[in-house]
């Protein structure tokens, strides 16, 4: 089933996101930096830049159990169909992540998301590409997850980025 997209898309088939301090622990930097080359690798048109100049940001923070949320992504505008300006994605601390956060308490490694998967999910968001809710999908793009569940690109995923980037 085709992942959704409802046109919006960054206009310079790139994405500069600062993935660095404050908001994001520097030991995980690197499995922050292995989520956006899962789709820099897709052969799409589109590369996610580390910049830490960028307003665009990936972030952890305790927001508490937030409606169960793990993650969130906010794009903006809200207009379909129109250039992206801004990407925020929020991992919440709230919920234990493998790797663990150093200065965060987390769940038992059973009980642990991992943080590649989520954050790999959440910049699918931000280069707005909507859940897959097709019963028995393996995208990574799927509306939901288990902790320790491990997701790679599918067909659907990388099928979806090169539509909107080709």
């Amino acid at each position: 089933m085709p992942i959704p997209s409802d046109g919006r898309k960054w206009t310079t088939n790139e994405c500069r996101i600062k993935m660095d301090p404050p908001g994001l622990d520097p030991q995980w930097r690197p499995t922050v930096l292995a989520a956006a080359d899962m789709w820099n690798a897709a052969g799409a048109n589109f590369r996610f830049v580390e910049d830490s100049a960028s307003s665009n940001h990936v972030a952890a923070y305790d927001l508490g159990r937030w409606n169960g949320w793990i993650a969130l992504t906010q794009t903006r505008p809200k207009t379909p169909n129109s250039a992206l300006t801004s990407a925020t994605v929020l991992v919440n601390l709230h919920y234990g992540w493998n790797p663990s956060h150093p200065s965060v308490q987390s769940s038992p490694q059973g009980q642990a998301y991992d943080l590649q998967t989520v954050v790999a999910h959440e910049l699918g968001h931000a280069l707005h590409l909507g859940d897959d809710n097709s019963p028995g999908s393996t995208a990574l793009m799927k509306g939901s997850i288990k902790p320790g569940e491990v997701r790679n690109l599918s067909r659907d995923d990388t099928s979806a980025i090169k539509l909107l980037y080709p």
